[in-house]
């Protein structure tokens, strides 16, 4: 996002999945990066409960677990508890919409939940059967996730109309 966002100017949105989520707020407290809009489709953000989860899935013990929260902690750059979701949203004023499945079972739906009520003024919309990446596809939230990010954005002009005028620019009248 870092890099994106030098090359390219302000960013106007983000549209983030999973995990994706939780590097959209690191990116806001780690470098400042903020866009206006946001959108976070099944979030990845209770890094305890991720953390958890993971370790699991992958049968750590607890001194490997605690090697895998020290380099997380390494990586980001910043302490664990920075990396708690109240810390990483307490500034922040842009918009965001945060969509989940209801019966997603990769993600809780409780991660979208607390992202919602920990933001300011963020809207939870929760879909019904489509679990953690049928999300992804889904013409309602796609389109609900467009109309979003759209907000406020004049269309572009076509290339005829920018063809048109710069050859009025260049008339002399």
């Amino acid at each position: 996002m870092a890099a994106v966002a030098t090359a390219c100017g302000p960013l106007h949105a983000t549209i983030s999945h999973s995990f994706g989520s939780a590097a959209v707020l690191l990116a806001n407290a780690r470098h400042g990066i903020d866009a206006p809009l946001n959108v976070a489709l099944a979030p990845n953000v209770l890094i305890d409960d991720a953390v958890a989860r993971f370790a699991k899935l992958a049968a750590l013990d607890d001194l490997e677990r605690n090697a895998l929260e020290a380099a997380l902690a390494r990586h980001s750059g910043l302490g664990l508890d920075a990396l708690q979701l109240t810390a990483l949203v307490a500034r922040r004023d842009a918009r965001l919409l945060v969509i989940h499945d209801r019966e997603d079972g990769e993600v809780p739906v409780r991660h979208g939940e607390c992202l919602a009520t920990t933001w300011p003024g963020a809207r939870l919309e929760l879909t019904e059967g489509l679990g953690h990446r049928r999300i992804l596809r889904d013409p309602r939230v796609i389109a609900e996730t467009v109309a979003f990010v759209r907000h406020g954005v004049q269309p572009p002009a076509s290339d005829l109309v920018r063809e048109v005028d710069r050859a009025l620019a260049s008339l002399d009248l």
